[in-house]
């Protein structure tokens, strides 16, 4: 059997996992607790909620609210849930380091010192901001969260601290190696 990773479908299912949600809380989720530890970002999702609904993996009820629009609360069908443990129990769970602020620093000796320090601190907050955003959720889940759960959020929360502390002691050596002025390199002519 191919191995292979986890599909965008899937990890909508595996939200589902825990009980129903609305699509604000699947996009919530999404934009919260998952882009800590993945990277997704999904245009369309509701769209694809609906071809998971005409797929038969998850139902929806529409509740109607007063003074506001109705809403969608889904829920994982047997073959939803059939579909998504399988996945979970085969895909090769890659974890994988793909990052646009990696591939700009490549090209340090090219930049000039005010640019790399921009770099840094623009990673320097990023990475704040997404602590930040473990502690929330840990502090949401503390109560209810498994062993699994504190396990993934406390490995995602080690991460980006030892990334701190490795930018922290290595930043004046990143900084040496850029141009420290833009014209201590010629670029070439484009």
């Amino acid at each position: 059997m191919k191995e292979r990773g986890i599909s965008t479908r899937e990890i909508l299912l595996s939200l589902l996992l825990e009980g129903p949600m609305t699509g604000y809380d699947i996009k919530k989720a999404l934009d919260i607790d998952i882009s800590n530890i993945a990277d997704i970002r999904i245009n369309n999702l509701y769209p694809l909620l609906s071809n998971l609904a005409e797929d038969g993996l998850l139902t929806f009820t529409r509740v109607e609210q007063e003074k506001r629009p109705s809403k969608k609360i889904y829920a994982l069908t047997e073959k939803g849930r059939k579909t998504c443990m399988e996945a979970l129990a085969t895909c090769k769970a890659k974890h994988r380091l793909k990052s646009e602020f990696l591939f700009v620093l490549k090209f340090a000796p090219m930049l000039n010192a005010a640019r790399i320090s921009q770099l840094v601190e623009g990673r320097l907050h990023d990475i704040g901001k997404s602590l930040e955003a473990l502690a929330s959720g840990e502090a949401r889940r503390s109560a209810c969260a498994g062993t699994a759960e504190e396990f993934a959020l406390g490995l995602a929360r080690a991460l980006l601290e030892a990334e701190i502390e490795f930018i922290r002691d290595n930043r004046a050596r990143l900084c040496d190696a850029g141009l420290g002025t833009t014209t201590k390199r010629a670029m070439p002519a484009g």
